[in-house]
């Protein structure tokens, strides 16, 4: 007898320390129950995903990326699509992948927010008592334990689906350094894929860059989005002072305003960073479409010539591109229902194809 679908493509390991810094440094793992096999001429590549939540939100976590899983780990079902495209997006939907290997979502040290209305902050919490960059050093190190160590713990190791290169050999930890990984961040966590993709920022010479980032309804300038929402001009304050310390002391800037200076060249994004999807909603009403606007630099610089989103160089392994895909809904609609998440990630996936990276 035939055994029943599984509902639940994947399976997930959580909870996992990355650090012993503070119980938030942590993060979970995600596999697909049945794998498709890989090989060197067609491998899988890691999804990395940050969450937002302002920094100091403590109920947006890790398990945000919950929504987008049975989106990238689809029952295999023939009749499984994803829902229409919006008139104004600029590719077909996007089939389910089996390039992605697994997925990460991290947690990282949170801002203190002592007037959350459930959950405030505690001045002797370790975990949420963090200022900038302490969330992003987090970051990097939950990137690079997952590059390290994430593939010793596949619960369905196919060590001969996959050769390293002139040696035939199977995977091995380790092995998701020579598949790459797209990194990928919703909101404050797309601030932080953005900044480590950043080549003016001093990242830690041992992690590799990604080779697609995929920042979500991102915050890029943190003066521009309190200046925008002037209805809710003290809470965007508050939240951005308990991460970066007050607007005078440069800490906004540092954060996020330098991408809109002026001065977006080619070398803001780090060469190694083949893709550049940048997802956001011209609905959105927390994080205004201004944002995307105050990026046409970078990604001008990324596709190499000056034109528009997606025109870059074509052809073989080497090109680069950057393009904007518009989103559904509210701001935490994209990971909330998961489609948006999924859609971006996908595109990037057949843009990395595209370019002879996947």
């Amino acid at each position: 007898m035939a055994e029943p679908p599984n509902e639940k493509n994947f399976t997930s390991i959580t909870n996992i320390p990355y650090s012993d810094l503070s119980p938030l440094n942590t993060l979970d793992l995600h596999f697909p129950t049945n794998p498709a096999p890989t090989t060197s001429q067609n491998p899988s590549i890691w999804l990395i995903y940050i969450h937002g939540g302002a920094f100091r939100d403590p109920l947006v976590t890790s398990a945000s990326i919950l929504p987008t899983l049975p989106h990238i780990f689809p029952p295999s079902s023939p009749n499984h699509i994803f829902p229409p495209s919006s008139p104004n997006h600029i590719f077909p939907p996007p089939t389910p992948s089996p390039r992605i290997h697994a997925i990460a979502s991290l947690n990282y040290r949170l801002s203190p927010h002592p007037t959350h209305p459930t959950h405030p902050s505690h001045p002797d919490d370790p975990a949420r008592n963090a200022t900038w960059p302490d969330h992003l050093h987090d970051v990097e190190a939950a990137i690079a334990w997952v590059l390290a160590h994430g593939d010793a713990h596949d619960p369905n190791p196919n060590p001969k689906s996959h050769e390293s290169e002139g040696e035939g050999e199977g995977e091995s930890e380790g092995e998701c350094l020579r598949r790459g990984y797209i990194l990928a961040g919703h909101s404050v966590g797309g601030t932080m894929a953005m900044k480590i993709a950043q080549s003016a920022h001093p990242t830690s010479t041992s992690l590799p860059p990604p080779l697609a980032i995929v920042p979500l309804c991102g915050i890029y300038d943190f003066v521009r989005l309190r200046d925008a929402h002037p209805g809710n001009r003290e809470l965007y304050e508050a939240f951005a002072t308990a991460a970066f310390g007050g607007e005078e002391g440069g800490g906004w800037e540092e954060g996020g305003r330098g991408w809109a200076a002026g001065d977006c060249t080619k070398g803001r994004i780090v060469e190694g960073v083949k893709v550049v999807v940048v997802g956001h909603g011209r609905g959105d009403g927390l994080v205004e479409w201004g944002q995307v606007e105050g990026m046409r630099g970078v990604l001008e610089g990324v596709n190499g010539d000056g034109g528009k989103d997606g025109e870059g160089e074509e052809g073989g392994k080497g090109g680069r591109k950057a393009v904007v895909v518009e989103v559904e809904g509210e701001h935490n609609e994209c990971w909330e229902k998961g489609e948006g998440v999924a859609r971006c990630v996908e595109v990037a996936v057949g843009m990395l194809g595209g370019l002879g990276y996947l």
